[in-house]
């Protein structure tokens, strides 16, 4: 049996006509069925794509076309498990979305579209006879570098670094996988699992980015309830979250540390880096960090402590900055100023690559030619200038 899926980022649907028989119109805010998540495990199992049709459409569009949003048709045929065997998505031509024209476009073009399989592999589904098995994640062979952190990193249409840093490293010797998740703080990264999938799949001589500071300070006990205990030291409180239960509440360095120790742990590397810098600017000079550059310190402190690399990120890359000037920087932001375009995160990812290479990291082992010819960056052992 084929199921047709219309995907759609729009707010509604009602123009469309109604569903045919035994498929599904999914508008912007639908749920998804258990089948769809399966069959589009791409856009559901990143954590940078929300689990909605417009989050999906908007995924598609990034990965398959343009950066623009468009309506698509999901297709697939369900085995005799009830389960996702063969799919392949296909763009609805503007103004024509239909559920009817769904079903007729791409379940002819289901059967042997060689074409659409390349679509599908360039979006990366495996191949489409592997039951959409996840498409990234350790191989055997190669050692992995993992990403830690928030949406600086990781964000829609490679617009956070730890997405186009992989262009940087050779993929026949590292795998590089971006686990950031936007919105995250080191305390809910260790709370909502994100930090335990990690340590999962972590083998000896794998190497671990891990940066955070954006999302960790304001007041722990208020929404969005992310916030850690300033400093680096053991000192806890114990809060009342809104749904009834307590948390108890670690120092800022108490995460940072519990995660270099995890790695080290597993026999594996971390790096523990700065933040990345806000497009925030007075008298020439570009802000070097949040709250007087206090997450960069501490983040050294604790690598200093653990005897672990640190990477200055955050004068790395306000060095750049101001020899760019205010004005070059700007085209490189969201009008927000913390987060990146893409040829902002990918300026990211080549700083970093140079702060690695000017601090002899051994990951300079593998770079790729694009990654070998950059040039090493050094700045000085404290964050503050």
């Amino acid at each position: 049996m084929s199921v047709a899926v219309l995907i759609t980022p729009y707010q509604s649907l009602s123009s469309f006509g109604s569903s045919a028989a035994g498929d599904l119109v999914l508008e912007r805010s639908a749920p998804i069925p258990k089948s769809l998540r399966k069959a589009a495990q791409i856009a559901l199992k990143d954590p940078r794509y929300d689990s909605s049709p417009h989050g999906i459409a908007t995924f598609l569009s990034g990965k398959l076309l343009k950066p623009v949003w468009h309506s698509y048709c999901l297709t697939w045929h369900q085995n005799e498990r009830d389960r996702p065997a063969r799919a392949l998505a296909t763009k609805i031509p503007e103004g024509k979305a239909s559920s009817q024209n769904c079903r007729q476009n791409s379940s002819a073009n289901l059967e042997g579209s060689i074409a659409l399989r390349t679509a599908l592999m360039l979006l990366g589904l495996t191949a489409l006879a592997l039951n959409l098995v996840p498409a990234s994640g350790p191989r055997p062979g190669v050692p992995t570098l993992f990403v830690a952190g928030d949406s600086t990193a990781n964000l829609p249409n490679h617009r956070g670094w730890g997405d186009p840093v992989a262009d940087y490293f050779d993929a026949t010797q590292i795998t590089v996988l971006n686990r950031a998740c936007g919105g995250r703080s080191a305390r809910t990264f260790l709370n909502e699992g994100l930090w335990n999938r990690i340590v999962a799949e972590l083998r000896p001589g794998d190497y671990v980015l891990i940066q955070f500071g954006h999302n960790d300070g304001g007041a722990p006990d208020q929404p969005p309830a992310r916030a850690d205990l300033p400093g680096i030291g053991n000192e806890t409180m114990r809060f009342a979250t809104a749904d009834g239960r307590t948390e108890l509440i670690h120092t800022f360095g108490w995460y940072i540390r519990k995660f270099v120790q995890d790695v080290k742990a597993k026999g594996a590397h971390p790096i523990v880096l700065s933040l990345t810098v806000r497009n925030v600017w007075r008298n020439g000079k570009v802000e070097r960090g949040l709250g007087k550059g206090q997450f960069g310190k501490w983040s050294e402190a604790v690598a200093n402590e653990e005897g672990v690399p640190f990477l200055d990120v955050t004068n790395i890359i306000a060095d750049a900055y101001e020899s760019m000037g205010e004005k070059q920087v700007k085209p490189l932001f969201t009008p927000d100023r913390t987060h990146t375009t893409h040829a902002g995160a990918d300026l990211n990812a080549s700083l970093i690559v140079a702060g690695l290479k000017g601090s002899g990291s051994p990951l300079t082992q593998f770079l790729s030619a694009k990654g070998q010819s950059i040039n090493e960056a050094y700045t000085e052992p404290s964050t503050t200038r």
